[in-house]
C-alpha cells in the first residue's frame, strides 16, 4: 500500500514533468447527468463521444461514469446518468446518491428542460436548481462540478421559457462562489435552425434535441470548461484531497496548460 506522502509525492512529480497529460492512478472520472439531451436520441452518445475524442486530443483520459448505457443507444459504452423526462426536482432527489455510487473526479449538469416541456412553473425549477448546486457542492468539496444552462428550442413559445429558465445562470453564478463549481454556456453556441434533430428515425417530430453537429458544439463547451478548470490548492499530506489528487493524477494539467 502506497503511503500518503509517496501518493503526493508521485503528484509533484506528474507536475514536474512536462510533455503529455502522465498516465497515473486512473483516467478523469465523468458522470454526465441529466435528462434525454444527456442520454442521446437515434443511437447517438449524446454529447459523450465527441467529448471523449475532444479530450484525448488535449491528453486528458477521460472515463464515463454512471449506471446507464443509453436508452436509445444500447451498444453504447459511455456510462452516463442521464434519463428522459427527468426534471430538475428529480435530479436533486437522486444527485448525492450517484455520486456516492459512482465516485466521480467531475459531474457535468444539463438540466431543465422537461420543466418546460410539462408545464411545470420556471421559478421553482430555478430555485431548486440553485439549491440543488448549494447542497450537492457543499456535500462533496472534493468532487468538481460543471454545469451548463440549456440548449435552444426551435419551438417560438417554448423558446422564450428557455431563455426565461436560462436567466438563472448569470444569478447562480454570482452567488454560488466556490472553487468546485463553475458554469458554463451551451445556449449561445447551439443555432435552433441547424443544430436540433427536425425529425427523429421513429417519424416524430423534434426540434428540441441537438443533433450530431449540435452533440459536438456542446462537446466543445464541455472539454474547454475542463481544461480550463483552476488546479485545486495543494492539500495536506493525508487530507481527502491529497487522496483524491493523488488516485487522479493521470487528468493533471500539462506543464504551461491552461490548468495551471
Amino acid at each position: 500500500m502506497i503511503s500518503s506522502c509517496s501518493r503526493w509525492l508521485i503528484v509533484l512529480a506528474a507536475l514536474a514533468l512536462p510533455g503529455r497529460v502522465l498516465a497515473l492512478g486512473h483516467p478523469l472520472r465523468i458522470l454526465c447527468a441529466g435528462d434525454s439531451i444527456t442520454d442521446g436520441l437515434d443511437a447517438t452518445d449524446s454529447y459523450r463521444a465527441q467529448l471523449k475524442l475532444d479530450l484525448a486530443a488535449r491528453d486528458v483520459e477521460a472515463e464515463f461514469v454512471g449506471g446507464r448505457s443509453g436508452e436509445y443507444n444500447h451498444a453504447s459504452t459511455l456510462k452516463h446518468q442521464g434519463i428522459p423526462g427527468l426534471r430538475v426536482e428529480q435530479l436533486a432527489d437522486q444527485l448525492d446518491g450517484w455520486v456516492d455510487e459512482f465516485k466521480p473526479d467531475l459531474v457535468l449538469i444539463m438540466i431543465g428542460s422537461n420543466n418546460i416541456w410539462m408545464d411545470y412553473d420556471i421559478a421553482p425549477a430555478q430555485q431548486a436548481l440553485r439549491t440543488l448546486l448549494d447542497g450537492v457542492t457543499t456535500r462533496h468539496p472534493a468532487v468538481r462540478f460543471i454545469v451548463s444552462n440549456i440548449p435552444p428550442v426551435d419551438w417560438p413559445e417554448w423558446g422564450e421559457h428557455v431563455k426565461t429558465f436560462n436567466a438563472i445562470f448569470p444569478i447562480m453564478e454570482k452567488e454560488l462562489r466556490r472553487d468546485s463549481l463553475s458554469f458554463v454556456d451551451s445556449y449561445s453556441k447551439i443555432d435552433p435552425k441547424t443544430d436540433l434533430f427536425v425529425r427523429l428515425s421513429n417519424g416524430n417530430e423534434d426540434r428540441i434535441h441537438p443533433n450530431f453537429l449540435g452533440q459536438a458544439k456542446i462537446a466543445q463547451v464541455w472539454a474547454d470548461a475542463i481544461i480550463s478548470l483552476p488546479r485545486p490548492p495543494a492539500p495536506q499530506l493525508g487530507s481527502d484531497w491529497n487522496d483524491r489528487l493523488a488516485r487522479s493524477a493521470s487528468w493533471l494539467p500539462q506543464q504551461g496548460s491552461a490548468w495551471q
